[in-house]
């Protein structure tokens, strides 16, 4: 019975001289000029996208990126403001 080949090539990597194995692999996983050259460009665009959308932050957005709910400031500015935590409206009883 012969061996099946993923087994003999198991077996082989795991008998193999580390440092020979991990000089081979690393050079196998550099980028190309064309990979490096779109993954460069994904990048930019990904921060470009991420840069405007926080321009278009809403009013609330600012507010509680200003005052987190981590502080006890921002958690009495937040209830006074009549903003629950994650942006909501609280209620709040009418007065008058």
């Amino acid at each position: 019975m012969t061996p099946d080949p993923l087994r003999k090539a198991i077996s082989q990597a795991w008998l193999a001289d580390e440092e020979s194995l991990t000089e081979k692999l690393i050079a196998k996983a550099r980028f190309s000029s064309a990979e490096q050259a779109a993954t460069e460009a994904l990048a930019a665009d990904l921060v470009q996208r991420i840069r405007h959308a926080r321009d278009k932050r809403s009013a609330v957005d600012a507010f509680t990126q200003e005052y987190a709910l981590s502080s006890e400031e921002g958690r009495g500015a937040h209830v006074s403001r009549g903003i629950a935590p994650g942006g909501f409206p609280t209620l709040r009883p009418r007065t008058g």
